[in-house]
């Protein structure tokens, strides 16, 4: 796993873990102690993830998060604060931050961590292309030359600039991730957070907490409060990935946001407000759910304000050959082959 790592005045225990969890990831490490020496450091070479050591700073952490993102919005800024100050890394996630550490650190869980804001940072800043454009940049390309994955491209402009929820629809491998980054990345809000949620990679009993977070003690576990999803994302995109699979329960909750921009974590009396543009995605056949009363009617029609199917490969003979060669091109340096 390649990319770099831009730590913030940590102290000498964080940096010892921080360097040798990037040291098992292969990510370089680069140490800044001031605002001038972390602005110095982006500026030259911009890392792919920020840490943020909120100990030795204290409330002047935020200011700098502040001011930093403020000339580089989609930097992807992850807070460690100490236990005691679990408030400082609910307002760091106000303040942009995608993500926050308590400390004690754990090795595991820093390393996670970091898997996680790389993938964050790779979703909001590798750019979602055509096969058309330069084939040297680094980007994430939706290959393809036929009428039907024109009509794609097409959608895509007309509903991007557009502040709507969507629903994508497709068979598995259509390439719907790809599509929700491209809309994201052609919308207004680009320059905020990106997140996304595998509601069928994450268990019912846990998928709630993922998504709305929870207060400390709201289940067995529950030791510090936890912020979720809606709140890392305010003001951003977050793409619901296989949204038919969203419980019953869940998505009653995910309806109230949708319907008046509140919700409540789970344990919790406060009332949060959040704005959030919802991309959701399925390769399930939702009016069928519907009729089967698996998934609800009036949270279709909320998801579904525009709408974008993606053909699959079989409709799209002419790209065949195109995804080929671009298959060939990509893992040629990879596996040392010359194909």
């Amino acid at each position: 796993m390649a990319g770099s790592v831009l730590l913030v005045d940590a102290d000498a225990q964080v940096r010892h873990l921080v360097e040798s969890a990037c040291s098992d990831l292969s990510l370089s490490v680069t140490m800044a102690g001031t605002f001038d020496e972390a602005s110095q450091a982006i500026q030259a070479s911009p890392p792919d993830v920020v840490l943020l050591d909120m100990g030795p700073l204290g409330g002047a952490g935020l200011a700098m998060l502040d001011q930093l993102r403020s000339r580089w919005p989609k930097l992807c800024a992850v807070l460690i604060a100490e236990r005691a100050r679990s408030d400082q890394a609910i307002e760091a996630i106000k303040h942009g931050a995608i993500d926050y550490l308590l400390k004690p650190l754990r090795r595991e869980d820093l390393v996670n961590h970091l898997k996680n804001a790389l993938r964050i940072s790779h979703d909001m800043t590798v750019p979602t292309v055509y096969e058309s454009s330069d084939r040297d940049q680094p980007v994430d390309r939706i290959v393809g030359q036929s009428p039907a994955i024109h009509e794609v491209f097409k959608l895509i402009g007309l509903i991007a600039p557009r502040d709507v929820n969507l629903l994508i629809t497709g068979e598995s491998g259509t390439g719907k991730e790809l599509v929700a980054r491209a809309i994201y990345q052609h919308s207004r809000r680009k320059d905020r957070p990106f997140l996304a949620v595998n509601c069928a990679a994450i268990p019912e009993t846990l998928l709630e907490s993922e998504l709305f977070g929870h207060e400390k003690g709201a289940f067995t576990g529950a030791d510090v409060r936890r912020i979720g999803k809606f709140e890392q994302c305010n003001s951003g995109t977050l793409l619901l990935d296989e949204i038919g699979d969203l419980p019953l329960s869940t998505q009653a909750k995910l309806l109230r946001v949708l319907q008046d921009g509140t919700f409540q974590r789970l344990g919790g009396g406060e009332t949060i407000r959040c704005d959030v543009r919802i991309l959701a995605s399925t390769n399930q056949p939702i009016e069928e759910m519907i009729t089967e009363r698996r998934f609800r009617q009036d949270l279709f029609y909320r998801l579904k304000v525009a709408s974008l199917h993606l053909p699959p490969l079989r409709d799209r003979d002419v790209d065949v050959v195109l995804l080929a060669h671009y298959f060939v091109r990509r893992f040629n340096p990879q596996i040392g082959s010359n194909v």
